[in-house]
C-alpha cells in the first residue's frame, strides 16, 4: 500500500514536480517521505558516505540497489562510477550512516538492499 504520491528527485528537472538532487554539489531534496528508492545512484557519488547520511534524514526506509564489485573496473570508470564498494564496505558505510542493512536479493549484477 502506498500512502502518498511519488516524488521524483533528479539532477535534471524532467518534470515540474522533480526535486533538485545533485550528490556532488550537495543538493539534496528537503522533506520527509515514507520510502526513498535509490536505484543505480550511489555508485556515481564521489562521497557516498555523505550521501547516505543525508538520505538517512529523508525516510525511515530506503531501498537501495548497488553494483557490488569491490574493485575498480574499466566498465565502471567508462560509465562514470566514482566508488567501487564490496558488499562488506557498503554494509559498513550504511551502518555508519545509521541504517540497519538488510540484503534482499541479487538482481543481475546488482544487490538489492533494505535499509531501515
Amino acid at each position: 500500500m502506498v500512502s502518498g504520491p511519488y516524488t521524483p528527485a533528479d539532477l535534471f528537472l524532467r518534470t515540474r514536480d522533480t526535486l533538485p538532487f545533485s550528490m556532488d554539489a550537495e543538493v539534496f531534496p528537503s522533506g520527509c517521505w515514507d520510502v526513498v528508492v535509490m536505484s543505480g545512484v550511489l555508485e556515481y557519488a564521489r562521497n557516498p558516505e555523505k550521501v547516505m547520511r543525508e538520505v538517512r534524514n529523508l525516510a525511515p526506509l530506503v531501498i537501495l540497489t548497488y553494483q557490488v564489485v569491490g574493485r575498480v573496473t574499466r566498465e565502471r570508470l567508462r560509465v562514470g562510477m566514482h566508488n567501487h564498494l564490496s558488499e562488506a564496505q557498503l554494509r559498513r558505510l550504511c551502518q555508519r550512516a545509521g541504517f540497519r542493512f538488510q540484503p534482499v536479493m541479487a538482481w543481475e549484477r546488482q544487490g538489492i538492499y533494505r535499509l531501515t
